[in-house]
């Protein structure tokens, strides 16, 4: 059984994306465990809290037809030496402890700029994938970095309404003003939404001061107050808003499928 290790500069950088992208080119041959925190959701790879365990189950598997084990940790490098190391490297966000030795013990180091050359010539003089799997794992790994990035880039925008280059009306007061129609009640939808009534009604005010049109008017039971529902106003401004935000919604999703 030959032994492939991937490990990171920190969470995040794909390592389960290229495990389970190896996993599914090797097909049934291979599989995945995982050494580390969290909780175990039923996904391709088996997670370990810590390297004793994990240890336990390599051993077992190597007595299996199993033909390639992929494991994501940093740590496990520390105990043992695989057939190949991939270290991910990033550099937005501080590094883990354990990354710098992770890395010392890497074959294959993916980064930003790398000698890809020199690391596929790596790649053959192992012979770690028979043919035909061998160029397609290669391509995987190696090009992994720039595809991973730009797979995970994703077009966003924001809209909101100005007066007088003063902005009026965003996502919170339309989240805001959605809650008070369902409800019937400011009180209620601050609290649903876990604001104070007092910044609630603060963000009504600011938008009737603004606009210089009521939003909400108070609905009696008798000589009490019992509700506020939203006036005219506010309801074909909130309906504006949801228009223009699903039609830029269904953009912004055409534009990361592209």
């Amino acid at each position: 059984m030959k032994i492939i290790t991937i490990s990171s500069s920190y969470s995040s950088l794909g390592k389960t994306t290229l495990a389970r992208k190896l996993k599914e080119l090797l097909q049934e041959s291979a599989a995945i465990i995982k050494i580390g925190h969290g909780q175990d959701k039923n996904k391709p790879e088996q997670l370990f809290h810590d390297v004793p365990s994990a240890i336990t189950e390599i051993e077992r598997l190597k007595n299996t037809n199993l033909k390639y084990l992929i494991i994501e940790s940093n740590s496990i490098l520390e105990v043992i030496t695989p057939d190949l190391a991939i270290f991910i490297e990033g550099f937005e966000n501080p590094a883990k402890k354990t990354s710098q030795f992770a890395k010392t013990k890497a074959e294959i180091l993916i980064a930003t700029t790398f000698d890809k050359e020199l690391a596929k010539q790596k790649l053959a003089d192992k012979k770690l994938f028979a043919p035909p799997l061998d160029n397609a794992a290669y391509t995987l790994i190696l090009d992994f970095y720039y595809n991973y990035r730009v797979e995970s880039l994703q077009v966003k925008t924001k809209i909101w309404i100005e007066v007088n280059n003063q902005a009026v009306f965003g996502h919170g007061k339309y989240v805001l003003l959605q809650k008070i129609e369902e409800l019937k009640s400011l009180n209620k939808a601050a609290h649903e939404l876990k604001m104070s009534y007092r910044h609630a009604w603060a963000y009504i005010k600011s938008m009737e001061e603004r606009l210089g049109e009521k939003i909400l008017e108070t609905t009696l039971s008798g000589s009490k107050k019992s509700g506020s529902n939203l006036t005219e106003f506010a309801q074909k401004l909130l309906n504006r808003y949801k228009a223009i935000d699903e039609k830029l919604n269904a953009v912004m999703k055409a534009a990361n499928r592209s």
